[in-house]
């Protein structure tokens, strides 16, 4: 079921698997306090709908996250996902060197041994890895 989709992100919840499988639709710069808002929307989702498990697809995204965003969005999205109960995530990264290094700095800052987490280059590979038991 599709819980929330703008030009920029789109996130649909499968409550049989308690599965968020979260697409970035755009590789639109956004300044930061829109960025914030994005991310914010994010969480209140996270918050709501409990997913133990994530698939976050940035596949069409180009743009690297800046540090000084990587810290805020470890410690307002990352942290409450775990805090929520989420266990893993699996990230579909774009084959930009500099997006896929800055998504990982962004999970080190504070997924630690709480939250599984691994990057794929396929859905298929990621869902595989998501859905073991």
């Amino acid at each position: 079921m599709r819980v929330f989709e703008n030009r920029h992100l789109s996130i649909d919840y499968f409550d049989e698997k308690s599965y968020f499988k979260v697409v970035r639709i755009s590789s639109e710069e956004l300044d930061d306090e829109s960025y914030k808002e994005l991310m914010l929307e994010w969480r209140e989702q996270i918050e709501y709908y409990t997913p133990l498990i994530q698939l976050v697809s940035y596949l069409n995204y180009y743009t690297p996250i800046p540090p000084r965003m990587q810290i805020w969005i470890s410690e307002n999205l990352v942290k409450p996902s775990f805090e929520v109960g989420m266990q893993k995530v699996a990230f579909i990264i774009s084959r930009d060197l500099y997006v896929q290094i800055s998504v990982e700095q962004t999970m080190k800052e504070s997924s630690g041994e709480k939250l599984s987490v691994k990057y794929f280059d396929n859905e298929i590979d990621a869902e595989k890895w998501l859905f073991e038991i």
